[in-house]
This record gives structure tokens, C-alpha cells and sequence, in this order.
């Protein structure tokens, strides 16, 4: 008998007189041939209107938890050829790809709403492409202060863990510092 769960409930069904195996619901395949369904290829849907941000060949139409490696910047792209020129592509690659398999699926999902949530503010506010990385403090702080008083002070942090993340990945100084910590802390009580 075969160790595998089910395996035995698959025996005795085949061995039922008579193919009474469909009347009593029972699976006469044996366990080696059962094989689970591949997974579905997730698609992006169309953002709703208030998601909705401006075409850039530098934010391509993507899944939530691709954006941290797909979404790039001015400085980006200068990052990339820098590190090319000292390193090999493979090298670049997989520094890239650990610093991706460090973050728990659901983790890079919620960053990449927290960057889809800058973007936007940054959009709104006429913030050009270059100013979003390395983001000066005084727009990361007036990110916070936008949403603040809106949506939870936990989720405005997770979406500025996500932005700090991307700016680490892409090799770019983070300015979270003093006027940071006081915009979140007063987020925190609106």
C-alpha cells in the first residue's frame, strides 16, 4: 500500500464489484497518475479609475507584486549600466534576484500597491520622473501628509516600507529621516 494521503480510498474504490465505484463518488485513478492542476497565468486587470496612472515606458502595465522589479526610474536604468560596467550581468542579476527573494509574495504585492500609491501622488502633484528616485524627504513627507487622516497610519507605512525597498533594490539613497518621522507620527493621529 502506498503512503501517499488518499491512496488507500483510491484502492478500495477500484476494488469495488461491479464499477460501483461512480454510484458510491469515488476516484479510481491511482495516486501516481493524479496530478495537481497548473497554475492559472495571472493577468493584470485594468485599474479602476482612482488607480489609474500616467502611461510612462518606465511603469509598465504589471501584476502588483512585479513592480518592485519591473517599475524603474531615470536613476534606475543609470544604476543598472553602472553596475554592468564592473560587474557581470550575471552577478547584477542575482544580487537583483536575492534582494526579490528576501520579500514573501504577499510582501511585494503590498509594496507594489505602496509604489502604485507614490506614483499616483507624484502624478497629482506634477513630480517629475527623476525627483521620484532617490525621492527627496520633502516629497516622501508630503506623501505621508496626503494620505494621512485617509487610510490607516499602518498601511501608509507598509507603502513607505515598500518605497524604501525599491529604493534599496535600485541601489538609491533613502531620505526618510527627521521631517519623515514627524509626518508619520502625526499621520498616526489624524
Amino acid at each position: 500500500m502506498s503512503s501517499t494521503p488518499g491512496a488507500s480510498a483510491l484502492v478500495v474504490a477500484s476494488a469495488l464489484p461491479g464499477g460501483d465505484h461512480r454510484r458510491h463518488g469515488l476516484v479510481t485513478a491511482s495516486a501516481d497518475s493524479i496530478s495537481p492542476r497548473p497554475p492559472r497565468q495571472r493577468r493584470p486587470r485594468r485599474p479602476q479609475p482612482q488607480n489609474v496612472i500616467a502611461s510612462s515606458p518606465l511603469r509598465p502595465f504589471v501584476l502588483a507584486n512585479e513592480r518592485l522589479a519591473q517599475w524603474k526610474t531615470p536613476f534606475s536604468v543609470q544604476f543598472q549600466q553602472h553596475t554592468s560596467s564592473f560587474l557581470p550581468p550575471s552577478a547584477s542579476f542575482r544580487i537583483f534576484q536575492t534582494i526579490l527573494n528576501g520579500l514573501e509574495p504577499g510582501t511585494r504585492k503590498n509594496y507594489g500597491a505602496g509604489l502604485l500609491r507614490f506614483h499616483q501622488f507624484c502624478d497629482l502633484m506634477g513630480i517629475h520622473e527623476d525627483m521620484r528616485m532617490p525621492a527627496p524627504e520633502p516629497i516622501i513627507a508630503a506623501f505621508v501628509a496626503h494620505h494621512a487622516g485617509q487610510v490607516r497610519h499602518d498601511t501608509i507605512a507598509g507603502w513607505l516600507a515598500g518605497l524604501a525597498a525599491w529604493h534599496a533594490l535600485y541601489g538609491a539613497p533613502w531620505r526618510g529621516e527627521k521631517m519623515l518621522a514627524y509626518t508619520k507620527k502625526g499621520a498616526k493621529k489624524l
